[in-house]
């Protein structure tokens, strides 16, 4: 079982660090022999059913509500593997040793990367990366101003770490 967290908080447009969510449909497409559990606060649950009535064969999607953060962190230590953007049910994964694939776009990986726990950091090696340091100021891409760092961050990217991690 996988567990995936597709959200991250939304102050100062922090949405922005979120890997697409058709890119998290095509993971679980891509995947129809592994049974999901999509993971998010209240404020993520229509995040969640989205990916879940997106997905080809939805019955091996299942949406996790309404436990605490210590339920939480229970479930997700029995589980195979934790595919997230960087938030912070990353680093409640990497508390509990459950092996992760992180998701990176604009966030300083040497900062926030997981540690002491299996892992695999995916990000597209932008010339503008990272460009997200912890400041009083909002999210904003340098670029462009299209977050390509994620929003161009290949889903067989992402497969090919989740099977690696999964070995």
């Amino acid at each position: 079982t996988v567990g995936i967290h597709a959200g991250t908080s939304t102050f100062k447009g922090h949405e922005n660090r979120r890997w697409p969510i058709k890119n998290f449909v095509q993971l679980i497409n891509l995947n129809k022999d592994k049974v999901f559990l999509l993971f998010g606060a209240n404020e993520e649950e229509k995040l969640n059913d989205q990916i879940k009535n997106s997905a080809e064969n939805p019955t091996n999607v299942y949406v996790v509500k309404g436990l605490t953060i210590h339920q939480t962190a229970a479930l997700i230590s029995k589980l195979s593997a934790f595919v997230t953007n960087d938030s912070g049910l990353m680093h409640v994964a990497n508390a509990v040793q459950t092996p992760i694939v992180a998701i990176l776009g604009p966030t300083n990986p040497n900062y926030i990367k997981p540690w002491k726990v299996k892992n695999i950091l995916v990000r597209s090696e932008m010339p503008c990366s990272p460009c997200f340091y912890y400041s009083p100021r909002p999210l904003m891409c340098k670029l462009d101003g299209k977050f390509r760092c994620l929003t161009e961050l290949s889903v067989d990217k992402v497969v090919n770490a989740l099977n690696s991690i999964l070995v």
